[in-house]
């Protein structure tokens, strides 16, 4: 099924995947796929694999789809932390997780049928609750790379597999005939670095977050002599002076903010040249509604529904629940309804204070989180990584100065923790 509906002009020997210890052609793929054995299973069974970002796991999600057995991609955090496993998806026995490097087949029973053709199955975070398990076509996926062929010839497989940015980058590469490149189990940024430049990556998709790192750790100007031509940021808003620094240090490459959801894909946009803040999002592609300030999405990769929830949809426009601003014909992504912050009935989105702190020389990184409070509701919580040469003494003699002269009082964090974040990765800013 796949296959037929790929372009067929592209050359089968071009190499669709590699890594430090191998190599593996368009030809190998289809060859593997035809050859790969999975027992069979009944209409109401799904199939959990540990989603790996390597060429295994790719040759049995993308088998799963060609035979129309959903596949549910299982974060390798979570197959790791058996309790948390148990907790966001009690159905699911480890046991019962496909793993490509220990390769015995166990489907889950679920209640619903799942009729659609080449579907596949991804959680949300659970940030707000029980994670919900959000069911996509590939097909809707394969259709819009089609009709959007992008010049690039190899790029990295930067997001994890069981994020629909992981599924996107192994789709768009597959259906357009580019080259995946491993990133191995590191977002180390030397190591990233290494990997652009030594197989001449021309198109990347990542993240603010990791831009920025790219900037504390002076890495960035090793880029300069790369063959990188183009860079897609998205899953959260980017710092104007994190931008304003990568365009500086890389003026030859385009910069595109992106975004997307995990129900509704990743959308195409245009960014404007003059704030990276502002976006449109392509109306051939997306139709959009604004309610409240609320952004609704009408799209061709909007997922088919979620098996253990409700779907937040007006009149076939799902609710994003982002807070969006418009500026003309421009729109800004300001954050998830559930991340506002609440001071007095004064709101405020964690992204506008971390802006503020990114002005602090003495800040490396900084994170804005809203703690619950008995007494006024919520308050702010900033947790702070000082730059290497600064002590703690330093920093607390004039920071309470820099409050108070750049931060409104509404503002103003009551908890401050200091941290290391490149010793917790995770928990850098991922809030979705």
């Amino acid at each position: 099924m796949i296959k037929s509906l790929l372009d067929s002009e592209y050359n089968l020997e071009n190499i669709f995947y590699e890594s430090k210890n191998e190599k593996k052609s368009f030809q190998n793929l289809f060859s593997d796929l035809e050859n790969l054995y999975f027992p069979s299973f009944k209409k109401n069974e799904i199939f959990p694999i540990l989603a790996k970002n390597n060429y295994q796991t790719y040759l049995y999600f993308l088998k799963a789809i060609e035979i129309n057995l959903p596949c549910l991609l299982i974060p390798e955090y979570l197959y790791n932390a058996e309790i948390l496993l148990e907790k966001q998806l009690p159905f699911i026995k480890k046991q019962n997780i496909f793993d490509t490097d220990h390769p015995q087949f166990s489907y889950t029973q679920i209640e619903q049928e799942i009729k659609e053709e080449g579907t596949f199955l991804i959680r949300t975070s659970g940030s707000t609750g029980v994670p919900k398990l959000i069911l996509h076509s590939s097909l809707n996926f394969i259709k819009k790379y089609k009709t959007r062929n992008k010049a690039f010839r190899k790029t990295l497989a930067f997001s994890p597999l069981d994020s629909i940015a992981g599924v996107e980058t192994l789709l768009e590469c597959l259906v357009l005939g580019k080259t995946l490149i491993s990133r191995s189990n590191t977002y180390a940024p030397n190591h990233i670095v290494e990997i652009i430049i030594k197989n001449d990556i021309d198109y990347l998709q990542t993240t603010p977050s990791f831009l920025n790192l790219l900037i504390l750790t002076k890495q960035v100007e090793k880029l300069s002599s790369s063959k990188l031509e183009k860079i897609d940021f998205g899953s959260e808003p980017p710092m104007p002076d994190t931008i304003k620094q990568i365009k500086n240090a890389l003026p030859n490459i385009v910069l595109n903010h992106t975004y997307g959801m995990s129900e509704i894909g990743i959308l195409p946009t245009k960014t404007s040249d003059s704030n990276p803040l502002l976006i449109k999002i392509d109306p051939d592609y997306s139709q959009l509604r604004i309610k409240e300030n609320i952004l609704y999405v009408k799209t061709e990769t909007m997922f088919l529904r979620y098996l253990n929830h409700e779907s937040f949809f007006d009149n076939e426009y799902f609710k994003t629940f982002d807070f969006v601003e418009t500026h003309s014909d421009w729109l800004q992504i300001k954050g998830r309804q559930s991340e506002q912050i609440n001071i007095g009935g004064r709101k405020f989105f964690p992204i506008e204070l971390e802006s503020i702190l990114s002005l602090h020389p003495d800040i490396k990184e900084s994170m804005v989180i809203k703690v619950t409070n008995p007494f006024v509701g919520e308050i702010v919580k900033v947790k702070i990584e000082l730059n290497p040469t600064v002590s703690l003494d330093q920093f607390q003699e004039n920071f309470g100065e820099f409050l108070k002269t750049n931060v409104p009082q509404f503002m103003s964090p009551q908890l401050i923790e200091f941290v290391n974040f490149e010793s917790t990765p995770r928990m850098k800013k991922i809030r979705s």
